[in-house]
């Protein structure tokens, strides 16, 4: 069972996810950008933006070299499938400019197993921090939503954008 069919019934649909976004949008200023609902026509896109942002950046993965190949690739791409993750866009270059990055998860759910030895090792690593915090047990549940990652584009670090630091 895929994560996607695992979910089905206990989410919203997409159209509401989006007219909440638009809701945060009119009531939020952010210089020249506005926030989006990731989508499979952005795929591609939020995929190089954590290649060039995030990987290179990460404590983890170049604590232990983590190296972006085809494999690392395609465990984003599969990642990313339920297009949960919020993003940041420019206006006027229509660039990711920052995400954040949520994930479907069980309990109970496989591991999955990369070619990219060094990206399974921090996988594996992330894995073992969440069992060992016992998400499920400790809060009588067996699906959850999951913060993965927080990306800002370089140039874009530090900078603030009306009340807002992105």
């Amino acid at each position: 069972m895929t994560n996607s069919e695992v979910w089905k019934t206990c989410l919203k649909p997409r159209k509401e996810l989006e007219e909440v976004l638009e809701r945060i949008n009119k009531s939020t200023e952010i210089k020249d950008a506005h926030i989006e609902l990731s989508s499979l026509s952005r795929a591609d896109d939020l995929v190089k933006f954590h290649e060039e942002n995030f990987i290179p950046d990460d404590t983890l993965c170049t604590s232990i070299g983590v190296v972006y190949d085809e494999d690392a690739r395609q465990f984003l791409l599969a990642f990313l499938a339920d297009n949960l993750s919020v993003i940041i866009v420019d206006n006027r270059t229509n660039e990711i400019i920052a995400s954040l990055g949520l994930v479907l998860e069980y309990d109970g759910m496989p591991n999955v197993k990369l070619a990219n030895k060094k990206l399974g090792l921090a996988a594996g690593y992330l894995n073992y921090k969440q069992e060992d915090m016992n998400v499920y047990k400790r809060f009588k549940c067996n699906k959850s939503v999951n913060l993965a990652f927080l990306c800002t584009h370089r140039q874009h670090r530090g900078k603030r954008t009306s009340n807002y630091c992105i």
